[in-house]
């Protein structure tokens, strides 16, 4: 009883919080995916469900569910912030390269920064692990620590399904 107690309050402060806005493109186990990048409501999805499955695993506290809700929250807001950077330097590298001659100096710093982007973006899971592993008790880290793998699949699992289902982005398969 107490169980179901808690994963309904952690669902209700995380409906709360999804009201706030769904500006977050990933988890941090996602956060060194490729440039194919799903809806931020299928993000928002996946971190609902992460928070969700370790209320569940874990045996959290409300004060711990609200904690991590937060700390995810800045990890996919911290990604998004990312992501966009080097979709812009991307739009910039594109155009730089559709021009004749290429010019190589103003393509370098380009260059450097998208690959500083992509090491920050590759740091984000072992960042996120760090954060939750901060916010849990001995026994928690334990259990975390041994269902590690199988949440990043489940979560890398829940992104990817948003992916496929393009009728939930703009309502005629086209995206937003």
């Amino acid at each position: 009883m107490q169980r179901t107690g808690r994963r309904m309050i952690g669902a209700t402060l995380l409906a709360i919080g999804l009201a706030g806005g769904t500006h977050g493109p990933s988890l941090g186990a996602e956060a060194s995916t490729p440039a194919t990048e799903a809806h931020p409501d299928e993000l928002e999805h996946a971190r609902t469900f992460l928070v969700l499955r370790l209320t569940d695993e874990l045996d959290l506290t409300d004060e711990q569910v609200l904690k991590i809700n937060h700390a995810l929250r800045g990890i996919v807001d911290r990604q998004h912030g990312l992501r966009k950077r080097r979709t812009d330097l991307e739009t910039k590298i594109t155009a730089l390269l559709g021009k004749t001659p290429v010019d190589a100096a103003a393509l370098e710093p380009l260059i450097k920064d998208c690959l500083a982007i992509d090491h920050e973006l590759a740091l984000l899971p072992d960042e996120t692990t760090n954060e939750l592993i901060g916010l849990l008790t001995v026994e928690q880290r334990a259990k975390f620590v041994l269902i590690r793998p199988q949440l990043q699949r489940e979560v890398r699992g829940q992104v990817r399904a948003g992916e496929r289902r393009p009728e939930r982005r703009g309502g005629h398969g086209e995206e937003d």
